[in-house]
């Protein structure tokens, strides 16, 4: 599976990591499995799953798990155009 992040911040400066794939949203959910004392997952229906760090080095070892390629802003933006809906399903 592809998994495609892109690195930003939460409103208090807490490191966050947002992810798309091809395969969608609920896959992708279903793939990552992390320790809830590691991370708050944000989600909802038409929402791309967000990863918030809830401590130091665990978004890290969260992209090396799952082998999430990050991705600028331009380049995001550029491939969730290219992928269309189907990153939310």
């Amino acid at each position: 599976m592809t998994i495609y992040g892109l690195r930003g911040y939460t409103h208090g400066w807490n490191k966050l990591v947002t992810v798309m794939s091809p395969e969608g949203d609920r896959v992708v959910r279903t793939a990552i499995t992390t320790a809830v004392e590691d991370f708050w997952v944000v989600t909802g229906d038409g929402l791309l799953s967000q990863y918030h760090a809830k401590r130091r080095g665990v978004l890290e070892k969260l992209i090396a798990d799952h082998d999430i390629i990050i991705i600028d802003k331009p380049a995001w933006d550029d491939k969730k155009a290219e992928l269309g809906d189907v990153i939310l399903g």
